[in-house]
């Protein structure tokens, strides 16, 4: 056997590691560097072909869940289907089409994502799963969470096979998962006592930065280390700029989700820019995004004068891109459920705008984690409301602000949180030290 200082893990998530999400350039960049033999991975789906990332994988089946044959021919049938955001790539349904994926959405949607679901159709440990975990042997379980399911696969796999936990919060997902649907006061209990029940049984937990550390630390009475996303900087530095607008045209790009409500941040930003443009600017706004919330597609195609929206970018592609435009959009909801589910964490690309050393707009209310990381330690140009964006729009594309010193503020910041030299370091360290 191959000696290691790094211990084996399996990486337990909903999706495959792939490179078109930032979920998946996440944790590549966590586990960037470690031998392919020290990883697996055990998942739902797999969103592309992208290539293998562990060294072995486990898919998860129906035979992995309770009544899960029930479960995957709803997830397949068009009420499972409905439930879902849609490819952008995807082909773009006529109006009777429309109409009933809405109507099948909202029945698919209290099935599927209210936790009722999750229920019934328990995780199980099932005889290819025991094969599968015995062959690759890890001695730590990762998890995020993110559902009652893979919290409680977590830790049925821990009690089955003496594996030690590290959990890593990204978002408040324990203080708002499910908690938008009518069953929030029959499931929400179960959530606490769930996540409660896994952070008892972690032996090492990790979050997104301090403000999430505090909140937990009074909320749960236990300890959680912080540590912030990275990326390699020079990748940004060595990356040629891409332009995605026509030369003379401001280009301002946006690269993330637009779930949650963000969607309708993105509309103020378009409808400011058809402003800008009535007055003769030239403006272009570009949104690469994965998939659209139903609600999006047909108020995102009325903007079409100022906004294109494309499919995500090949991580290989980001810094070029960020790189080529001329202002950053970072957006935030300001729905109140969904402010709620992002107080306490960090957008997953404000280092990576931080990194491409262009200007940065960031629009959301004021009590969400990433604006308040941007008013803190200076590195972008904040909007907290539409008469801001206004504002803060008109003045970084006619050039009024010098807007130089936030550019090289945020490099600097970049440098000191979120270099992956650093960050990496500390995150191997971390996993060693409980094994």
């Amino acid at each position: 056997m191959i000696q290691t200082p790094y211990p084996k893990v399996v990486i337990l998530t909903n999706r495959a590691i792939n490179d078109l999400d930032s979920h998946g350039a996440l944790l590549r960049n966590y586990f960037k560097g470690w031998p392919k033999e020290c990883l697996g991975h055990i998942f739902q789906e797999k969103l592309d072909d992208s290539p293998m990332f562990c060294g072995s994988e486990y898919a998860l089946s129906s035979g992995d869940r309770r009544f899960g044959g029930i479960y995957s021919k709803l997830k397949s049938s068009p009420l499972g289907a409905a439930a879902h955001r849609q490819s952008v790539r995807a082909e773009k349904p006529g109006r009777i089409k429309a109409i009933f994926r809405r109507i099948m959405y909202l029945f698919g949607r209290q099935l599927l994502r209210s936790g009722l679901a999750e229920l019934v159709f328990v995780p199980r440990i099932s005889p290819p799963l025991v094969q599968w975990m015995e062959s690759f042997a890890p001695q730590i379980i990762y998890v995020q969470g993110y559902s009652l399911f893979y919290i409680w696969l977590a830790l049925k796999l821990q009690r089955r096979f003496s594996t030690k936990i590290c959990l890593h919060v990204l978002d408040d997902w324990p203080g708002t998962l499910y908690s938008m649907f009518p069953f929030a006061p029959v499931i929400r209990p179960v959530v606490r006592r769930s996540f409660k029940a896994l952070a008892d049984s972690s032996a090492l937990r990790i979050c997104i930065g301090t403000d999430m550390r505090d909140e937990y630390r009074s909320r749960y009475g236990l300890e959680f280390v912080p540590l912030l996303n990275c990326d390699e900087m020079s990748r940004y530095v060595d990356a040629l700029p891409r332009r995605t607008a026509p030369e003379g045209t401001i280009s301002i790009v946006y690269s993330g989700s637009i779930g949650g409500g963000r969607w309708k941040s993105l509309i103020d930003v378009c409808e400011v820019a058809k402003e800008l443009r009535a007055s003769g600017l030239d403006i272009l706004v570009t949104a690469y995004v994965y998939d659209l919330p139903p609600d999006a597609h047909a108020e995102l195609r009325k903007l079409n004068t100022v906004l294109t929206v494309a499919g995500s970018l090949r991580d290989s592609d980001v810094p070029g891109t960020l790189k080529g435009a001329d202002i950053l959009l970072l957006i935030e909801s300001f729905e109140k459920s969904f402010r709620k589910a992002v107080k306490l964490s960090i957008s997953t690309k404000a280092h990576l705008y931080m990194m491409a050393q262009r200007s940065i707009l960031v629009y959301g209310p004021p009590d969400v984690g990433v604006v308040r990381y941007a008013l803190r330690d200076g590195w972008a140009h904040v909007a907290t409301s539409l008469s801001e964006l206004q504002t803060a729009m008109r003045e970084l594309v006619i050039g009024a602000r010098q807007e130089d010193h936030l550019v090289a503020t945020a490099f600097e910041v970049a440098l000191r949180n979120h270099n992956a030299v650093s960050v990496r370091r500390h995150f191997a360290q971390l996993m060693r030290e409980i094994c």
